[in-house]
C-alpha cells in the first residue's frame, strides 16, 4: 500500500469531508504522483485535516508570490519506500478561470461534498461525474472568450480534455444530469441557464454552439472575483514573471519553512555528481532546487578570476627561471593569486545559495566548499610549501588571511557523505595504478575529515544508484 494510499485510508476513518474535485478520470496517474492531487475539503474541518497531514509529515509549500489564489494551500506528501512524492492542491472553495488568473469562484462547495461517491477503485472520495461534467461545462465557458472559442472550434479541442468529456459522458445518465443541472442552478443562483443549456443542445461537442457557452458565461458573472481589466493585467505580469522565475532556475513552489542547502561529499567516481542530478531533477517536478558548482578550474572561471589568472602566469613560472627557495617563494605567490580568484568565484556562488535558501530554494553543493578533497584552502600546501610560508614573513600573512577568509564557508544544512571504497571506484571506472593511488589518498582524506566532524550522515555507495538516490532522499526529506 503506498504512502497515498494510506493517506486516504486515514481520512476516511477521520470522518473528513473531502473529494477530488476535477481530473477524476486521471485517477491512476493520481495515485502514482504523476499528476496533481486537487482536494476540496469542508473548510470547518481543517483542524482535523491538519492533524492527519501531520502524521504523515507532509510538507506545506507556498506558490512564487505572484502565483497565489484565495482559498488554496499546497502540500507535499513523501513515500520513504519508493522515493514518489505527491503534489497535494487543497481547496476550500472552487477556484476556476483563465490561466495565470482563476478569476472565478463558485459556490458548489457544499453541493460537491454531500453528494460525493466512493471511487470504483480506490478507497478514496470523488466529485459526482454529473457534477464534475456540468462544472467542465462551465469551465469551457469561462476559459476562452467569443474569439478563442471560435479558434478552438476550427483547430480541434484539446485532446485531454476529449479524453475528459469522453470518459464523463460513459459516466453520466441524463437524468441524473438534468437532476445536478437544477441543482447547481438553485446554488448559483443562474435561474435555469445550466438546466436550459442541457436541454437545448448536446453536451458532446460543446464547441458547436458557442453562442450558448457564452450565455453560460454571463450567468456566472456575480461570482468573478476581478474585472476584466484586472484579469487580462494579471494574466500578463504572471505569464512573464513565470518565465523569469524559470530562467533563474527559481521554478516551482517552495517550502513554507524556507529552503536548505545540501553537500554531497564523496571521492571522485563515488556517484555523487550523478546522485545529485538525479535527485535535483526529481526535485524540480515539483520543487525549487539547483546546484551550486563550488568547484575550480578554467572551465568555471569568472571574468575577473581570468584576470588573476593571467596575472599569475609570470610569478608562476619564476620557479623555471629563479633557481632555489627564491623561484619558489614567487611561484606561491602566483598560486596565491590564482587561489584568491577561486576564493572569490566561491564566494559569490555561497552568498547567492543563502539568498536562494532564504528564498525556499534547495540548493545542492558539488565540491563544497573545496577544490579536490575537503579540507581546503589547506590542502595545496605540502610540506615544502610550508616551510617556505613559515620563512616568508609576506606569504605568511597572505596563507593566513586567504585561510581566514574561507572561515565565511559554514557547512551545509545536510552534509552527507557517500561513502563508497575505492575497489568499487576502481570497477566502476578505468584508470591508471597512478591515478587509482590518488584516489586512495583522497579517499581515506575524506574519511577521516567526516569522521571528525559528527555532522556528516553516511550514505553506504556500493549499493545501486536507485538505492543510494533513495536513501539520499530519505535523509533530505526528514529534514524539510
Amino acid at each position: 500500500m503506498s504512502k497515498l494510499e494510506l493517506f486516504f485510508t486515514e481520512l476516511n476513518k477521520s470522518s473528513i469531508s473531502y473529494c477530488h474535485w476535477k481530473s477524476i478520470n486521471r485517477m491512476d496517474e493520481v495515485m502514482l504522483g504523476k499528476t496533481d492531487i486537487d482536494l476540496l475539503i469542508d473548510h470547518k474541518q481543517i483542524t482535523g485535516f491538519n492533524a492527519v497531514l501531520s502524521s504523515f509529515k507532509a510538507i506545506a509549500v507556498r506558490p512564487r508570490l505572484w502565483m497565489t489564489y484565495p482559498a488554496m494551500e499546497d502540500y507535499i506528501l513523501y513515500d520513504d519506500t519508493s522515493g514518489l512524492f505527491y503534489h497535494i492542491h487543497l481547496h476550500y472553495r472552487l477556484i476556476l478561470g483563465k490561466k495565470n488568473a482563476k478569476e472565478y469562484v463558485l459556490p458548489l462547495e457544499k453541493l460537491y461534498l454531500t453528494s460525493r461517491i466512493k471511487h470504483h477503485k480506490y478507497d478514496t472520495y470523488i466529485v459526482r461525474p454529473e457534477l464534475d461534467l456540468i462544472v467542465l461545462l462551465l469551465r469551457y465557458s469561462i476559459k476562452y472568450n467569443y474569439f478563442q472559442k471560435i479558434y478552438q472550434r476550427f483547430r480541434g479541442i484539446k485532446v485531454s480534455e476529449i479524453k475528459e468529456l469522453a470518459f464523463l459522458r460513459e459516466l453520466c445518465s441524463e437524468e441524473k444530469l438534468l437532476k445536478y443541472a437544477k441543482e447547481v442552478d438553485e446554488n448559483l443562483k443562474t435561474k435555469g441557464v445550466i438546466l436550459n443549456l442541457l436541454k437545448r443542445f448536446c453536451y458532446e461537442e460543446p464547441l458547436k454552439k458557442i453562442n450558448v457557452l457564452t450565455d453560460l458565461k454571463r450567468g456566472v458573472f456575480l461570482y468573478k472575483r476581478s474585472s476584466s481589466f484586472e484579469t487580462y493585467v494579471s494574466k500578463k505580469v504572471r505569464k512573464y514573471l513565470n518565465l523569469y522565475a524559470v530562467l533563474g532556475r527559481n521554478n516551482a513552489k517552495h517550502p513554507v519553512h524556507g529552503g536548505i542547502t545540501v553537500a554531497l561529499i564523496g571521492c571522485d567516481g563515488s556517484g555523487k555528481t550523478t546522485i545529485a542530478n538525479e535527485i535535483i531533477k526529481n526535485l524540480r517536478v515539483k520543487l525549487s532546487a539547483r546546484k551550486y558548482y563550488m568547484g575550480f578550474n578554467a572551465r568555471s572561471f569568472s571574468i575577473q578570476t581570468k584576470i588573476l589568472a593571467l596575472l599569475s602566469y609570470l610569478p608562476r613560472v619564476a620557479k623555471f627561471i629563479l633557481k632555489g627557495d627564491l623561484g619558489k617563494k614567487i611561484n606561491l605567490f602566483g598560486q596565491l593569486i590564482i587561489e584568491y580568484g577561486g576564493y572569490l568565484d566561491r564566494k559569490k556562488l555561497y552568498m547567492r545559495s543563502i539568498r536562494d535558501k532564504a528564498n525556499g530554494m534547495i540548493g545542492f553543493y558539488e565540491r563544497f566548499p573545496l577544490k579536490n578533497t575537503i579540507d581546503y584552502p589547506q590542502c595545496f600546501y605540502n610540506e615544502e610549501s610550508l616551510r617556505l610560508f613559515e620563512e616568508s614573513k609576506i606569504l605568511k600573512r597572505l596563507k593566513e588571511k586567504l585561510e581566514e577568509k574561507y572561515k565565511l564557508f559554514q557547512p551545509a544544512d545536510i552534509n552527507i557523505f557517500i561513502n563508497t571504497p575505492t575497489s568499487v571506484i576502481r570497477n566502476r571506472r578505468k584508470m591508471s595504478d597512478e591515478t587509482f593511488e590518488k584516489v586512495c589518498v583522497k579517499y581515506n582524506r575524506v574519511k577521516n575529515f567526516t569522521e571528525k566532524n559528527k555532522y556528516f550522515k553516511v550514505v553506504d555507495g556500493q549499493k545501486s544508484i536507485e538505492n543510494v538516490v533513495l536513501s539520499v532522499k530519505n535523509i533530505i526529506f526528514n529534514e524539510l
